[in-house]
């Protein structure tokens, strides 16, 4: 609880540090390091929330994540995208029993995306340690 903490108030400070054009290179250096070691949300959460209970998962992203340099703040997410039907069947599987894991996310937004945001969503993928908070809409 208190390194979330710690985060939202250097999210807070990040924007006020880009509003202002004030420096930024502490808050760059701690983003890096929590970025490393994040490991808050799997592919299972998410699933759970797009899949299993056919919500939308509004995604919020850590600045200075390759997520938060492609998407800004934050993407809702409507659907996942599985590389074939046994990968999708697997991450069922994976869900029902509590594992947990963080291979990039790959998915369909309603969005405004521009075609490459679209190409990075749905080819690359959001890499979960960019993600510091999820909410089921």
């Amino acid at each position: 609880m208190e390194q979330s903490s710690e985060l939202d108030t250097k999210i807070i400070l990040w924007e006020i540090a880009v509003s202002e054009n004030l420096p930024k290179e502490e808050l760059k250096l701690f983003f890096k390091q929590y970025i490393s070691q994040n490991q808050a949300f799997s592919k299972e959460d998410i699933y759970r929330i797009v899949k299993q209970y056919n919500h939308a998962c509004g995604l919020k992203f850590i600045p200075t994540s390759k997520a938060y340099e492609m998407f800004g703040a934050s993407l809702t997410l409507t659907d996942m995208l599985f590389d074939s039907s046994k990968d999708e069947e697997i991450m069922l599987r994976t869900s029902l029993n509590g594992e947990r894991h963080y291979a990039p996310i790959k998915g369909v937004s309603t969005d405004e995306l521009t075609p490459e945001q679209k190409d990075y969503l749905q080819n690359t993928g959001i890499d979960m340690s960019n993600i510091y908070e999820i909410e089921s809409l």
